[in-house]
């Protein structure tokens, strides 16, 4: 995550030198590393809190596996 930010300042400083202006937060790239970095983080939490109470480690779920499970597991419409 660090790496990232430190990618942001740089990329922001480089517009700056280039242009003589701030790189505004409308920017295609900035907001692209933006929403990279907020997923970043949305990842490494879920994957700092699958550890139980136990120790053990909880199996992670995808987006949509349930939908998947569903569909598997229930009975074929017969109409």
């Amino acid at each position: 995550m660090a790496r990232t930010e430190k990618l942001v300042d740089d990329r922001r400083e480089a517009f700056k030198a280039h242009t003589g202006q701030e790189m505004g937060e409308d920017n295609v790239w900035l907001a692209g590393r933006r929403q990279e970095h907020h997923a970043l983080g949305r990842i490494i939490l879920k994957l700092e809190h699958t550890r139980l109470a136990d120790g053990t480690v909880a199996a992670l779920r995808g987006a949509g596996i349930d939908a998947r499970i569903d569909a598997i597991t229930s009975e074929p419409d017969t109409r």
